[in-house]
């Protein structure tokens, strides 16, 4: 019961897992959760920049393309 309000604590705004709700399903440290998802973050970025060099044709746009797509947003409720 402990395990299970103290994970529910941890979990973010968004219902997504926390590093450390992550840690503990795989039974990894946080510094191999830390470092998948590095690893998982930059593997995105690479594949959308190709996709987006592959739709625009010069750097300038390719970089203004990205930091459109990657900015952060803030959702509104309606």
């Amino acid at each position: 019961m402990r395990a299970a309000a103290r994970l529910a604590w941890e979990s973010d705004a968004s219902g997504q897992p926390t590093r450390s709700e992550l840690a503990e399903r795989f039974g990894v440290s946080l510094e191999v959760v830390a470092h998948a998802l590095r690893e998982v973050k930059a593997r995105y970025e690479r594949l959308l920049r190709q996709e987006v060099r592959d739709q625009v044709g010069s750097e300038e746009e390719i970089e203004a393309d990205l930091r459109a797509l990657l900015e952060p947003r803030v959702m509104v409720a309606r």
